[in-house]
């Protein structure tokens, strides 16, 4: 299985969730596990998706950007792989 990490965050508000994931859905992506907490009007996400089916990984990261610059929220799509060799000591 072929992963890759969603963090999401920004001023909270209606519909975050719905566009975030409904661009995940579009693209055939499986959510396997999701976070989120809002403090002090912030909003933070954080998931976990299966990406092995999905045909072009870069249009995902794309459409997630464009939404996010769109929705003044700050979103990274990394794969795990990339993900883990940053965060290991």
């Amino acid at each position: 299985m072929k992963k890759a990490i969603i963090v999401v965050y920004g001023k909270d508000r209606t519909g975050i969730v719905y566009n975030v994931t409904k661009i995940l859905y579009e693209n055939n992506i499986n959510i396997l596990n999701i976070k989120q907490t809002i403090a002090d009007g912030y909003f933070n996400m954080m998931c976990i998706a299966d990406v092995s089916h999905v045909k072009s990984l870069s249009k995902v990261k794309d459409a997630l950007e464009e939404h996010g610059a769109k929705s003044g929220l700050n979103i990274n799509f990394q794969l795990e792989d990339a993900f883990t060799a940053m965060h290991v000591l």
